[in-house]
């Protein structure tokens, strides 16, 4: 559904202040992608939220993204950092 919120499986680190993370993700294109977002959009494997100084290296994580069109093996989503990218749909989840 158009406008939904998802999550897109990633790799989350600190960003340079303490409110934002720094996420890569893979493309559709097979590159790889970095963008910063707010520390509440992002989010461990299991749901739970990062603490203020967490996580003190990259993990396997994910960002929160809304879904602009779903079809096929992709997705075209709107990340935080004010980007609109395709990404495989093995790495969407449903929030």
């Amino acid at each position: 559904m158009q406008g939904q919120r998802v999550f897109l499986k990633c790799e989350i680190s600190m960003g340079g202040f303490s409110g934002e993370r720094v996420f890569e993700l893979s493309t559709m294109a097979g590159s790889n992608y970095a963008g910063i977002a707010p520390v509440a959009y992002c989010r461990r494997n299991d749901g739970s939220p990062y603490n203020l100084h967490e996580p003190s290296a990259g993990e396997q994580g994910q960002v929160m993204a809304r879904l602009i069109k779903n079809g096929g093996n992709g997705a075209f989503v709107a990340i935080p950092d004010g980007e609109a990218i395709s990404v495989p749909g093995n790495i969407v989840v449903e929030a």
